[in-house]
């Protein structure tokens, strides 16, 4: 069953519930019809004003980032009709009962200035205590905690923190640091790619020979100037 369906179910219930009450004791108690009457305005808003602020505390649970939490607006306006519309049919119906004497006034009036001024006392506080709700969690929670080994700031070929696969997507492993056949340290990353900020290598000068080697040297060692 859909959550707005349940919440406009419980209104409905409740309203019905305060009007039948409303009914009886103003038979009872005639003189007193303005308090009764303010009593069952506040237990309907505090009603709708406290699973508003229930339903935000666990949507704020289940989805910390404010972007992803669900539309508690249209959940509530959508019970706020449901429960005003069908709690209007009902009070209409139960008023055929002798000594409930629930309302006096017709179903088009209970289904048109009824059910609007029904819908607000819903609607209204559910809302308003729903932000509160989501307001106070978003201070309690605070500001996200960012990672060092995320931090883009950090230089390339500085020692991986535990964790930095995680931090830097699949595939990613921390640097190696091979030496070519030069003597010169290159730096590796785990997917076989080379440090493109890394030094760049700095080879010897290579320079002639002014004087070509004597045709009495052993042939050997010619051999060897001819390699070089």
């Amino acid at each position: 069953m859909n959550a707005w369906v349940v919440r406009g179910l419980g209104m409905a219930l409740i309203h019905v519930l305060v009007r039948t009450f409303l009914g009886v004791a103003l038979t009872q108690w005639p003189l007193q019809g303005s308090t009764f009457r303010f009593l069952g305005l506040v237990v309907v808003v505090v009603a709708a004003a406290g699973w508003g602020w229930l339903d935000a505390a666990a949507d704020s649970r289940r989805h910390p980032e404010e972007d992803t939490g669900s539309d508690l607006t249209m959940r509530w306006l959508q019970a706020g009709v449901l429960g005003a519309f069908l709690s209007a049919v009902i009070c209409w119906i139960l008023n055929f009962v002798p000594g409930l004497n629930v309302t006096s006034n017709s179903l088009f009036f209970e289904l048109t200035s009824g059910a609007a001024f029904t819908i607000l006392l819903i609607f209204v506080p559910a809302i308003i205590t729903s932000a509160i709700a989501r307001f106070v969690a978003g201070r309690r929670s605070g500001p996200a905690h960012v990672s060092p080994a995320a931090d883009a700031s950090v230089p390339v070929g500085a020692a991986a923190a535990p964790g930095a696969t995680m931090a830097y997507g699949a595939g990613y492993a921390p640097e190696a640091h091979e030496t070519d056949s030069f003597g010169e340290t290159e730096h590796h990353y785990g997917d076989g790619s080379v440090d493109p900020n890394a030094d760049t290598t700095v080879f010897e000068a290579v320079t002639e020979d002014p004087s070509p080697p004597s045709e009495d040297a052993p042939t050997e060692q010619w051999y060897r100037d001819d390699q070089r």
